[in-house]
């Protein structure tokens, strides 16, 4: 029988998968849209074409909290949780 955190693990497992497939095209775009030497035009072209390969980048309020209590993101100060 598969429980609802299997198939979370599952779930998250795919999504990870995804996100290493497009990791080196999403950063080469990146790099290509804030490449300061390229023509505006293609510069522009690589700018509206990131967004299409962003893939659910955010992370859950449990994580962030984690993340946040260990301080591990610069800026984040534990205010009222």
């Amino acid at each position: 029988m598969s429980t609802v955190a299997d198939k979370r693990n599952i779930k998250d497992h795919k999504r990870r998968l995804l996100a290493a497939k497009y990791e080196v095209k999403q950063k080469l775009y990146k790099a290509l849209h804030r490449d300061v030497d390229l023509p505006n035009e293609l510069r522009e072209k690589f700018h509206l074409a990131a967004p299409v390969l962003s893939i659910r980048s955010f992370v859950s309020c449990i994580v962030f909290r984690t993340l946040a209590n260990q301080g591990m993101l610069m800026g984040i100060k534990k205010a009222s949780w």
